[in-house]
This record gives structure tokens, sequence and C-alpha cells, in this order.
């Protein structure tokens, strides 16, 4: 005689807690359950989805920084502008081109000769002023120029190594904190700013510091 089939035992689903006053009933695909204020979403069979914190990379990494640094103050020192670099980089570039320097000069130098002085003074001394300097007075305010802003960068560059002698605070280069050795990399980065500067070498001054703004604190995340 054959046995009969064994009865099916049906297991009740969970019942989520007790929704909280301001929870509202949602329906993400084929599940229900209920979105509470917290954002957190109790499904009816019980299953939790904790929400997402919405914060992008760079604000995690400012929040992990914030809670890192305590009450250790933050940096202080600005450094130098982004703007004066790219500046410095474009008159390096200018200088590498005396050939067009000359040109400049020697075309502003005919337009000259061709002016009359009284009758056309207006326009001669709108030409003198705009007179590009030549390659020897350009390259001297440039060297000059690169030895005040790598000055100017020290000072952040030794408050960021200060900083980073500290318990959960990382050196970080565009936001990304730096492997191995990060002290010993920016203070020879440093280094080399302040040497191409002592050279007079401007295209690689303008560089280092192009390298050593991208250096910053990060926590330890």
């Amino acid at each position: 005689m054959a046995q009969a089939p064994a009865p099916t035992t049906s297991i009740p689903l969970t019942l989520p807690p007790e929704v909280e006053e301001g929870g509202e009933r949602v329906t993400i695909g084929a599940r229900q359950g209920w979105k509470l204020p917290t954002g957190v979403i109790v499904f009816d069979d019980g299953e939790k989805v904790m929400p997402t914190s919405g914060l992008s990379d760079q604000q995690k990494r400012d929040e992990a920084l914030r809670m890192a640094l305590g009450e250790v103050r933050p940096p202080q020192q600005p450094g130098v502008p982004d703007e004066a670099v790219r500046e410095l980089r474009l008159g390096a570039a200018q200088l590498a081109d005396s050939g067009a320097i000359n040109d400049k000069r020697k075309a502003a130098a005919r337009e000259l000769a061709r002016l009359r002085p009284g009758k056309d003074q207006a326009a001669i001394e709108a030409l003198q002023e705009a007179l590009p300097p030549t390659a020897e007075a350009l390259g001297a305010g440039l060297r000059q120029r690169a030895r005040a802003l790598v000055d100017l960068e020290v000072p952040r560059i030794e408050e960021l190594k200060e900083l980073a002698t500290r318990p959960g605070v990382l050196l970080s280069r565009d936001g990304i904190a730096v492997q191995g050795n990060a002290l010993a990399i920016l203070h020879n980065h440093l280094v080399e700013a302040v040497s191409c500067a002592e050279r007079g070498d401007i295209t690689r001054t303008a560089a280092a510091l192009a390298e050593l703004r991208r250096w910053s604190i990060t926590g330890g995340v």
C-alpha cells in the first residue's frame, strides 16, 4: 500500500518590526516593505537594506580626515596659487622660443620707424609700452619669480609633512593616499623644486611646483 504524501508545512514569513512613526510603504520590483525615516528599508520578509551614505569618495576622505585630525588644526598655509604656476610654465615656454621674442621686437621696431614723432606720438607711446622684453630681461624676471614661488610653497609642504606624522593622517597625491615612504617622496620633490630654482632652471622649477601642488593630506581611508 503506497504511503500518503507527507503533509506540507508552511513557514510563515517573518514579520517586520513595528514600523516607526513616519515610515512609508514602498514597492521595489516585486517586493514590498516599509521605508523608515532613517532611510532603512524593511521588506515584508524581514530583510533590511541599509541606505548608502550618498557621499562621493572625496567627501568620504574629507570626513575621514576630519575625524582623524580631531582637535588638530587643519592646514593653514595656502602655498602657491595654481594660476601662478600655470603662468610660470607659460613664461618658460615663451622663453624657450627666443626666436619668436626677437621677431616680435623687430616687428615693433619697424613699426616705430614708420611713425613720426609728434604727429604719431600717442601711437609711439602705446607701441613702446607694448614692446615685449628681451629674452634676457624675460629670463631674469622669470627666474626671480620662480624662486619667489618656491619660497611661498615651502611652508605649506613643511606643514603637510608635520601633520602627516600624526596618527590617522596620511599624505595624499590628487586626493589618494601615497603608499610607501610618502614623507621621503614629498621631501625629495621639495628638494627638487628648491634646487631647480637655485640653478635658474625655470622649466623644471615650474614642473616641480606643479607636482608639489598635487600633494595634500587625507584620513586613513
